[in-house]
């Protein structure tokens, strides 16, 4: 993987998407009874500074693991597998010629469930060199399609798609594939 990768290098991405797909992924920690997380691509993991003093509402319960590979203290793709593997706001950031290696990775990794929440629409900021930072594009159909390729039928996946409402059937869909 790597094609924009410098390109994210220079950009400074909070990791802050994370609260919005909250609710879905504590819901998904208590029915698997997972207790191990990998947040992939957590940006700059900023969402966890005050771990330990958040509130109830936004607590997961367990401090995850971290990777982000645009981000040098995150680059190192933590040793193991987790019970529940999460990214929010990453797939879209992803070339399509490199998601089955992204999607591969992190099947490697789960052991419970998948949740992926992709952005649907194009990204307010461009990368440096002029691109948009969202170069894949596609409705929850396609997403579940590629998805589905690389998925074990043993790992709960999850996909929300998020977007632009104006876009219509592009964004706000939900999908559980068993």
């Amino acid at each position: 993987m790597g094609k924009y990768l410098e390109q994210y290098r220079q950009m400074y991405y909070t990791g802050d998407m994370l609260f919005a797909h909250l609710e879905d992924i504590i819901r998904l920690v208590d029915e698997t009874n997972s207790q191990s997380l990998l947040d992939f691509g957590c940006g700059r993991g900023k969402q966890y500074a005050g771990w330990g003093h958040l509130s109830a509402q936004t607590d997961l319960g367990i401090m995850p693991a971290l990777y982000d590979p645009g981000v040098k203290e995150f680059e190192k793709m933590p040793d193991g597998k987790f019970d529940g593997v999460y990214s929010t706001d990453v797939m879209e950031h992803i070339p399509k010629e490199e998601l089955p290696e992204a999607l591969e990775l992190i099947f490697s990794k789960a052991n419970k469930f998948v949740f992926l929440a992709i952005c649907t629409n194009a990204a307010m900021q461009l990368l440096p060199n002029g691109e948009n930072a969202h170069c894949t594009l596609e409705r929850i159909d396609w997403w579940k399609e590629i998805v589905n390729r690389y998925r074990p039928t043993e790992i709960r996946t999850e996909i929300r798609t998020y977007g632009n409402v104006m876009i219509g059937a592009l964004c706000n869909n939900y999908e559980v594939l068993i």
